[in-house]
């Protein structure tokens, strides 16, 4: 019965069912739903292609009963892109549409979004399937019809004809390469010629045009292939853009073919000297396809024009009496006979130098293309330590219109040395055994070194008077590290570049007290000797000095690296200490872990020994526990070390007494590095742009990182971003990616600052963030003044990274040795002036970036200058007075001894990381530059307008610094700034097949015998670092005429300055110069020269200042 009753219920169901009482009639009368829209056609309008736009319509229900979808689709009609419109409805996709039911007099929102892919017209309709009886399955549907157009911005660079034509056009050349090019032809001296191209958008969307300019090659590369690396040009220029009339065209294109989709600009070629020219029309543009456009400029000068080769020729260190031969390559490189009418020997009163003819009488006639070589020669008369290296100029006189009088120099350096001599080097020059236990015995050695360029005949080694001291064996070392046994009286020879070890025991025998000898090495045209001592103690206690002593932090670690640090144990008691255990924490995680086993190592008195452990992260945050729970300070982490000394602490956690060290490590995935940091407009006139700066983005970190899409300068104005990225974008490790800013002042006069902020997911950012600071200060005036004072002397700052790992010993005596040639200009006095002729300040770091160590007894941190007790970390002729930073204290005349002393870093440390380049970077770098107790006073920017850096670094081993190389020399150009090339230089003596220069440079290959560590193995990224930078000198650290390199080196080092580079970008017509009030003219030979390339006047041969002269210069600066 209760079945019977339930199916009647059903049936009354179904009928009832989209029904209701009429209270007016007692009926029934049926119900609907009615489907409502707001709009039945929608035209998205141009969107740019691979972005997308959306529109809200309004669906509501107007009938009487709830409303339920049966299906929605979208019906393409007439397309380009294959998918481009899509929607959607309380937030499920048009396919789940029947799952949205709508009641009785309410409404939904339905987004429908268009995403073209492709260029052109697309339409489209949507259907919307809804019930009217769902009982009966009554459906009606509802059509909305689609429109939109996918666009995009295309710019186009056209070459016209003189009536305006096409000629070329960039839309024509295969993908990804410029074709566009004008060739200007030949043209006489100063004549001059035009050509006009049309910069044109053929999009749908107004495109801004951020920079148009004309670009050419160096004058030291006037033939350079590469696009990027030509500078802009300016009306001083071979080619110039002379409409506009700014040389340059920013603004915007509208959308084609609507008026102002084009701009023309003109190009002027003025042949300026012989020979070709290559040069190229830069744009750049907001375009997402082609941001940037060349079309490529070439000319030819029909002139005559000399090429010389080199420019300044060093001969090799010569003998007195002696002769060192060269040649001087002269080509004729220009279009027309090259006609040598004169060479002439200048500046030589002591007659040292030669000029021996080019095998022809002149005047000598070179077709274009051919060349004669001038032979040079140095022959020294006299030497003297004191002397400082000889210099003469070449003067050859041809007739090269470009050439004031036709006239040019080459400059010929020489360096003399008295006959070859033995000349022996003790190192270390003192033996401190230290504290020695009654009845013991300890045994030290020293090297006895030839630095000279001659051998050595050792006659005897002995001298000692005290019977504690005693010579157990003396070895013969070559320089491959073969030894050979010398038995007494230890006579025997030793070539140049080779050692003797000799090992010297002491023997305690109950007696307290401080003992002291004197050994001496007899040879051939002398003696050297050296002190000793050691005290005698009684026994007592081992007590342990541990660095750091509570904590190991291995900071930012890259995810899939390891990072190694050390802790220090130095016995500072009076018996022999033993390090019994050293483990991981019970609780200690998977990321740390021991080098080696150093149970049971034993620790003399006052030596020490180095505990190294590792952090390699396989994920990122904090180093987890053992149960892998973040452990942020170590509480768990943690190294246990017990040993038997007598301060150890009484309880460490739950492992007993010693030391607890706690482990700290964050393992990341990238780091993100931003240069320059902070970016400095300069002064900018009120209503002109500055200069546009170019920023890399660099990832230092193992994996990649993303930065965008939010990258904004703030406020903007003044600060305008002209170049980014799209959208969101990947920077891989170890490479970088551009963005380029202008300073536009918002107010007439005054500084005004910002921000670059930019969106990244690198462990670095702050709250997603990594933001530089942005200046740049407004003034209404255009007018510039310039005051220089000619230096009395050149100031140079110079900074020796040397190599301290295990293998380094030999190299850093032979620097040590042999560094008076380096320092022999720098460090002679002027004989009237009594000053010395170069104001220098000298500093000396290792490779090591990760630990510090203890070298020669005293402590060396990472990029932190390094002083041997009792010398100054800064050795410097003018220091500053006192007070002074501690760095310049104690003061020191011995510049060579100092020197000798601080290079010679010992071989304990920086096996795992021999990193130059970081450690200079650290050395140069806040906060180490700017701490008293760190490198404080070094670097003279600040109160030193051109005061010149040089890094000069030493290995026998691979850069092993972790950011990439382009990093490092973007770093070291921004301290000098980056168009102030001359003022930076880098030299490198590392493992490579030759000495070079960067004319005719190395490259880099093992050299030596590595496979018995007396070698060097390529340097290829210090050989590149070099290359980058562009300023300085490559040596093989394999070859052993150390003198005449770093008499080389020297000359390069301690070179005057001769640019003085202007404060604001100069338009070079208006340029007006004066030395001491009176006006000098424009002339490469006696007046001055502007350098585009640089913003930098520079004086020729015959008008360089006197010393104390004032330069003033005064011009307009640039309007960009």
């Amino acid at each position: 019965m209760r079945n019977i009753f339930s199916l009647i219920f059903v049936i009354l169901s179904l009928t009832i069912i989209g029904c209701q009482c009429d209270d007016n009639s007692g009926g029934i009368t049926k119900v609907t739903p009615e489907l409502n829209v707001d709009v039945t056609d929608i035209d998205f309008g141009k969107v740019l292609i691979g972005s997308s736009t959306q529109r809200e319509i309004s669906i509501s229900n107007k009938g009487d009963a709830e409303l339920t979808f049966e299906s929605a689709e979208i019906v393409l009609k007439s397309h380009k892109s294959p998918k481009p419109f899509s929607g959607s409805i309380d937030k499920k996709g048009l396919d789940s549409i029947s799952d949205v039911k709508i009641a009785t007099n309410t409404g939904k929102k339905m987004t429908l979004i268009y995403a073209p892919t492709v260029v052109g017209a697309d339409t489209a309709e949507l259907h919307i399937n809804w019930y009217k009886n769902v009982a009966t399955q009554e459906k009606v549907e509802t059509v909305i019809n689609l429109k939109g157009e996918g666009a995009k911005t295309q710019l186009d660079l056209c070459l016209l004809d003189e009536s305006n034509k096409e000629v070329k056009c960039q839309s024509s050349c295969p993908t990804n390469t410029f074709c566009v090019e004008k060739d200007f032809g030949e043209l006489d001296m100063n004549k001059e010629a035009f050509a006009k191209f049309a910069i044109k958008n053929l999009g749908g969307f107004s495109v801004d045009v951020l920079d148009s300019r004309v670009v050419q090659c160096t004058k030291n590369t006037p033939n350079c292939s590469s696009f990027d690396s030509m500078v802009a040009s300016t009306s001083a220029n071979e080619f110039y853009m002379t409409d506009p009339s700014s040389g340059n065209y920013s603004g915007t294109l509208s959308e084609y073919p609507k008026t102002g989709s084009t701009v023309i600009v003109t190009v002027r070629y003025k042949a300026l000297s012989g020979g070709v020219t290559n040069g190229a029309l830069k744009v750049e543009s907001a375009d997402q396809v082609m941001p940037k456009v060349y079309a490529k400029l070439t000319a030819k000068g029909i002139a005559p024009k000399i090429c010389v080769e080199p420019t300044s020729y060093a001969f090799p260190t010569t003998t007195v009496g002696q002769k060192a031969t060269g040649q001087i390559k002269i080509t004729s490189c220009g279009t027309k006979d090259l006609v040598l009418s004169g060479i002439d020997l200048m500046n030589n009163a002591e007659g040292d130098f030669g000029y021996d003819g080019v095998g022809q009488n002149l005047p000598l006639t070179l077709a274009p293309g051919q060349f004669v070589n001038a032979n040079v020669s140095y022959q020294p008369k006299s030497c003297a330590e004191s002397d400082s290296a000889d210099v003469a100029r070449l003067k050859i006189t041809s007739n090269d219109p470009s050439l004031s009088g036709g006239v040019g120099y080459v400059t010929l350096n020489g360096d003399c040395q008295t006959a070859p001599e033995c000349k022996i080097q003790l190192d270390p020059n003192f033996l401190d055994f230290g504290n020695v236990l009654q009845n013991a015995t300890k045994e030290s050695s020293f090297s006895v070194l030839n630095i000279g360029n001659a051998e050595c005949d050792i006659v005897s080694i002995g001298g000692l008077s005290n019977a504690k001291f005693a010579i157990t064996k003396v070895v013969e070392e070559n320089k491959t590290g073969q030894q050979t046994n010398i038995s007494s009286p230890y006579a025997f020879k030793i070539p140049p570049g080779e050692k003797g070890i000799v090992t010297i025991k002491f023997t305690a025998d109950n007696n307290l007290g401080t003992y002291t000898d004197t050994a001496t090495v007899n040879y051939g045209s002398g003696n050297a000797k050296i002190n000793m001592k050691a005290t005698v103690i009684q026994k007592g206690v081992c007590q342990f000095t541990v660095t750091p002593s509570s904590s190991l932090n291995f900071g930012n670690v890259a995810k899939g690296a390891c990072s190694t640090k050390s802790i220090l144990m130095e016995n500072k008691g009076a018996d022999v200490c033993t390090i019994n255990t050293v483990k991981k924490g019970s609780m200690t995680g998977p990321w740390f872990s021991l080098v080696k086993n150093y149970n049971g190592t034993k620790v003399d008195i006052g030596n020490f020994t180095k505990i190294e452990s590792k952090c390699c992260p396989t994920g990122t945050g904090s180093a987890p526990n053992s149960m892998g729970v973040p452990d942020m300070f170590g509480t768990y982490n943690y190294l246990y070390i017990n040993t038997d000394a007598a301060n150890q602490p009484t309880s460490c956690q739950m492992e007993g007494a010693g030391w607890c060290i706690k482990l700290q490590c964050t393992g990341v995935n990238s780091r993100l590095d931003v240069l320059p940091n902070p970016i400095d407009f300069g002064i900018v006139t009120y209503g002109c742009n500055s200069q546009e700066i170019v920023v890399k983005l660099y990832n230092n970190g193992t994996a990649q990182l993303t930065v965008g899409p939010d990258i904004s300068a703030t406020p903007s104005p003044p600060f305008i971003i002209t170049s980014k990225p799209a959208s969101q974008t990947t920077i891989q490790p170890n490479t970088s990616i551009v963005i380029k800013l202008k300073y536009r002042p918002s107010i007439q006069q005054g500084v005004e600052t910002g921000k670059l902020r930019i969106q990244t997911d690198a462990p670095n950012a702050n709250n997603g963030y990594v933001e530089v600071p942005l200046k740049g200060e407004a003034t209404p005036d255009k007018y510039v003044t310039d005051t220089f004072k000619q230096s009395d002397k050149p100031i140079v700052d110079v900074l020796w990274c040397v190599d301290n790992s295990g293998s380094m010993g030999d190299e850093q005596s032979m620097l040590a040795g042999n560094f008076s040639k380096f320092s022999s200009y720098a460090t002679v006095k002027d004989p009237v002036t009594g000053e010395y002729k170069i104001d220098f300040n000298i500093g000396v770091i290792t490779s090591e970036i990760n630990d510090p160590e203890k070298i020669n007894g005293v402590m060396n941190y990472p990029g932190v200058l390094y002083a041997k007790s009792g010398y100054p970390k800064i050795i410097a002729n003018y220091p500053p007075a006192a007070p002074r930073d501690p760095t310049f204290d104690p003061v020191t005349t011995d510049f060579n001894k100092a020197f000798a002393a601080n290079a010679t870093v010992g071989t304990c440390c920086s096996d795992e990381q021999e990193a130059c380049l970081e450690a200079a970077k650290m050395a140069l770098s806040d906060p180490i530059i700017n701490d008293p107790q760190g490198n404080k006073g070094f670097l003279r920017n600040s109160n030193t307008k051109f005061s010149k850096l040089a890094l000069i670094m030493m290995s026998d081993e691979e850069d092993q610094s972790p950011a990439s190389v382009d990093y490092y020399v973007d770093f070291f150009k921004q301290i000098k700034g980056v168009r102030n090339t001359d003022l930076l230089s880098a030299n490198i003596i590392c493992g490579l097949d030759r000495h070079g220069t960067i004319q005719n440079p190395p490259k880099a290959a093992d050299c030596g015998d590595t496979a018995n560590g007396n070698g060097a193995y390529a340097a290829q990224r210090y050989l590149d670092f070099w290359k980058k930078v562009g300023n300085g000198r490559a040596y093989s650290i394999c070859d052993t005429t150390w003198g005449d390199r770093l008499n080389e080196l020297g000359i390069d080092v301690w070179t005057a300055q001769v640019e003085y580079y202007l404060s604001r970008p100069a338009d070079p017509n208006t340029i007006q110069v004066t030395v001491n009030g009176n006006p000098v003219n424009k002339d490469p030979v006696n007046g001055y020269q502007y350098d585009p390339d640089h913003n930098s006047i520079y004086f020729g041969a015959n008008a360089v200042p006197p010393k104390g002269a004032t330069i003033v210069v005064k011009y307009e600066a640039q309007c960009y």
